[in-house]
């Protein structure tokens, strides 16, 4: 069974690198081919920094568990990656991935045990 404080950092890393993922869409969408402008592009920027964090959480993580059982937990990104999608972006959402979602949550509470 893996720690509570491991689980914790894995997960709230999952959390962080997702909110980064949408940053990086949100930003994605004002690229332009001009390099300076892309200095005020902002999002670019919190996006990955929001994956440093993410990653610094992650790194704290595998310094106390086995990178097989860390690793599969990183899954849960998808899931928050799904719900902020839905909510910031209007995406839609079927019943096959609705039904990925749950496999990925009983995905990781097997390997978690």
């Amino acid at each position: 069974m893996v720690k509570t404080a491991i689980l914790m950092l894995v997960f709230i890393s999952s959390i962080i690198a997702a909110y980064g993922a949408l940053f990086l869409k949100k930003g994605a969408k004002l690229l332009h081919r001009n390099i300076f402008a892309q200095i005020k592009n902002w999002r670019i920027f919190l996006g990955l920094f929001l994956y440093l964090v993410g990653s610094i959480f992650f790194i704290a993580a595998l310094k106390q568990e086995r990178l097989s059982i860390i690793y599969p937990i990183t899954s849960l990104t998808y899931i928050w990656i799904a719900l902020l999608s839905k909510k910031h972006l209007d995406e839609s959402h079927n019943k096959y991935k609705w039904v990925g979602i749950i496999l990925i949550i009983i995905g990781v509470i097997l390997v978690t045990r």
